[in-house]
């Protein structure tokens, strides 16, 4: 469910073409490793006055997203690899790409 969540961010936000995803094999199931691109984060939980919270990153070279979900109860977030850019120059200086208001 993270890495639907996540990738589906990605195209809303980024769009098709500005990444190359990783998530399709993990949510179709062609691959069983999900450990490598999906996990707990080690920070960030909070309560926040949303349900869900949801950002994009960009770090080390790939787009993150970064979703906690029953937000308002403090429960773990968790971050999942969506992909790395077409044009990562675009991206150098971008700690932060979106971030959800309320969903």
């Amino acid at each position: 469910m993270i890495a639907k969540i996540g990738h589906g961010m990605a195209v809303a936000e980024l769009g098709t073409d500005a990444f190359i995803p990783l998530l399709p094999d993990y949510i179709l199931r062609k691959r069983t490793d999900a450990g490598l691109v999906i996990g707990s984060a080690s920070h960030g939980r909070v309560r926040r006055d949303r349900l869900v919270s949801a950002s994009i990153h960009y770090a080390r070279g790939f787009f993150v997203a970064h979703i906690q979900l029953f937000a308002q109860y403090g429960f773990n977030p968790y971050q999942a690899v969506i992909g790395t850019p077409v044009y990562p120059d675009r991206y150098l200086y971008s700690a932060t790409m979106t971030s959800t208001q309320t969903l």
